[in-house]
């Protein structure tokens, strides 16, 4: 009986002993695991930090000397930037919201001054009423510009769609000058004949 309650007693401190072994390895898997996905994660933001330096880079030297790959992923970029921008203001109108053009926080549409930077809303809406000013004048003047250039190149080409009618009909031009040429030798022979008859009806 003793002998049998020993072999119990070791068999479960052999189990208790294989799973204490293995609750610590599963423990020491899943800090690797841990420490892995933590490591990926530094590479993942120091890629993307790389990114935003490269990104900078380009933005200021030109994609002139750059690889086809690194120019379009640029492109990309640009683009998807400038659509974020678009909707961020959507949004912003649909929750009447404004951004702050200094440090970009969010404040309702009343709001004069920025609460995180002290911006004045007022200045930047007489900046933009400026800039648009601006801008309808610079179409104020280039508009009489294309306008005259419109009616010129009007001009020239009605001129090019309206040929002498010699250039259409030249065969039409050259009988009309036959018949002329005829009419006048008609002319002149009737009045050499009445000529003639003047000087008969005198002889008489």
């Amino acid at each position: 009986m003793m002998a049998f309650l020993d072999d119990v007693k070791k068999g479960l401190t052999d189990v208790s002993e294989t799973i204490v072994k293995k609750s610590t390895e599963l423990v020491e898997i899943q800090k690797l695991k841990m420490k892995k996905t933590s490591l990926e994660s530094d590479i993942k933001r120091d890629y993307a930090l790389l990114g935003k330096l490269y990104f900078a880079k380009m933005e200021a030297d030109g994609t002139q000397s750059e690889t086809p790959e690194a120019a379009e992923y640029f492109e990309r970029i640009v683009h998807a930037r400038d659509a974020v921008e678009e909707v961020a203001l959507k949004i912003s109108k649909l929750n009447h919201e404004k951004s702050c053009r200094a440090c970009g926080a969010k404040v309702p549409l009343d709001t004069i001054y920025c609460p995180k930077c002290g911006t004045r809303f007022e200045d930047e809406a007489e900046e933009d009423a400026g800039e648009a000013e601006d801008e309808v004048q610079m179409q104020e003047e280039v508009q009489p510009e294309t306008e005259e250039a419109a009616a010129d190149a009007g001009a020239a080409q009605d001129s090019e769609a309206e040929p002498q009618a010699e250039d259409i009909y030249p065969e039409t031009a050259q009988e009309t000058d036959g018949a002329d040429a005829e009419v006048q030798e008609d002319g002149a022979k009737e009045d050499s004949q009445a000529e003639e008859k003047d000087k008969d009806s005198v002889q008489q």
